[in-house]
């Protein structure tokens, strides 16, 4: 499989017509035209969190009738491609015409190899690597639906207004050390089911049965694996302060420290962790040090999960959970000998 490169944020799909006369008779047709934009800065080059997708990216759009969910046209996976001057492309994109029709998307586009290009769908392949370099996750997201007959489009009603939501759960951990005497060396993380069998963390690992549905971004399939990601350029690990504080409690700085010291990982959401579900292991200066969540919590779609990890002597304790959204809230502490 060419895996394609990408990474609570917004995402608005515009439906615009061809034609610059805003007066459409009811046989006309007007062509689709995407922008697709995002609020903030892009936390690494895969996890979106930013202005604008990075260039190059794409997505799919498809519409369906809105009376039968046949297909609209003779294709139903139109691909949007961006430049780097935020303009998006299609090679075929759709014509509207009188009838009205739904419309469904999701990023990053894939090339389905259907049978025939109009038949309707709603799921398409993720992949969750177990082993891989850090930063080289895939930023799965669905569009909110649009599926009443008031927003459906049409050649009156051609310009749309698309939420895209994150499909994945994001993992990051923000270690710092306190009395530990090492250099500190951050090579390497993994994230994995504490007792086998429990079917927390799942992969793909070639599986073609991993696939999220583009109406609510549920996701079937996969495997019980560890998700292990190298660092291919080492994290320093920084000593604890005070002033200016690091770790930060600050959620906004807290987020800003993680993306320039700390790790992250997408995952499939596994909704509720309970105590000891989970192992989180990291390797510093060449030592495998490994920690259990010590309390409850449910990890979800579209949220950001923070760590801080303290390293002292020879053991490492969970000092606190923060939970963002690509959106924020603090969460327990625990400590872990």
């Amino acid at each position: 499989m060419k895996k394609l490169l990408l990474f609570l944020t917004t995402i608005s799909i515009l439906v615009l017509s061809c034609k610059k006369n805003d007066t459409i008779l009811n046989s006309e047709e007007v062509c689709l035209r995407v922008n697709a934009s995002v609020a903030g800065n892009n936390l690494t080059r895969s996890i979106i969190n930013g202005t604008a997708f990075p260039n190059g990216s794409s997505i799919g759009v498809e519409l369906l009738k809105y009376e039968d969910n046949s297909a609209y046209s003779s294709k139903t996976n139109v691909k949007y491609s961006n430049d780097e001057n935020g303009n998006w492309t299609s090679s075929e994109s759709y014509t509207l015409n009188s009838s009205k029709a739904k419309v469904y998307g999701y990023y990053p586009y894939f090339n389905l190899n259907l049978p025939n290009d109009s038949l309707p769908f709603y799921k398409v392949p993720i992949w969750i690597n177990s082993e891989a370099n850090h930063n080289s996750d895939y930023d799965f997201m669905y569009a909110t639906p649009v599926e009443s007959e008031i927003a459906a489009v049409s050649n009156a009603n051609h310009i749309i207004n698309l939420q895209m939501n994150h499909a994945l759960a994001q993992i990051s951990f923000l270690v710092y050390k306190e009395n530990y005497n090492g250099l500190g060396n951050l090579t390497s993380f993994s994230i994995e089911d504490a007792i086998a069998g429990t079917g927390k963390i799942l992969i793909e690992n070639s599986h073609p049965d991993l696939k999220m549905d583009i109406r609510d971004g549920s996701i079937t399939g996969g495997m019980e694996g560890t998700i292990k990601r190298e660092i291919t350029t080492p994290i320093i690990i920084e000593e604890i302060n005070l002033d200016p504080p690091f770790p930060s409690s600050d959620v906004d700085v807290l987020k800003s420290q993680v993306l320039t010291k700390g790790c992250s990982v997408l995952i499939i959401p596994p909704g509720l962790i309970d105590v000891a579900d989970i192992k989180f292991s990291f390797t510093i200066d060449g030592n495998i040090y490994s920690v259990k969540n010590s309390s409850s919590i449910t990890w979800e779609k579209g949220k950001q999960y923070i760590y801080k990890i303290k390293l002292s002597g020879t053991s490492l304790s969970i000092s606190s959970v923060t939970i963002a959204e690509w959106q924020t809230v603090i969460g327990d502490d625990m400590i872990i000998q």
